[in-house]
């Protein structure tokens, strides 16, 4: 009555295989569904590429640097802009 799964080598097996059944066609579905949502986080500009990052609109008297329109003070000189 000592079969080969008396041993422990047959449970082993059975778990081995069912992780693979179970487990491969899962991470597939997770690796396929987080491509899906990640894509999806960027915003698009016409055509379906991603829209390029805001690019600032004016530019420090001082240093020269782009700063944003609603900006008071020019984070890398100290100028005040107002």
């Amino acid at each position: 009555m000592m079969g080969p799964m008396m041993m422990g080598g047959g449970v082993l097996v059975i778990l081995l295989g069912l992780l693979l059944i179970v487990g491969v066609p899962l991470l597939i579905i997770v690796l396929v569904a987080g491509g899906r949502f990640a894509s999806r986080s960027q915003p698009l500009a016409e055509g379906g590429r991603p829209a390029p990052p805001r690019q600032p609109t004016r530019d420090c008297p001082a240093c020269g640097r782009g700063v944003q329109p609603d900006w008071n003070v020019c984070p890398y000189c100290g100028k005040d802009l107002t």
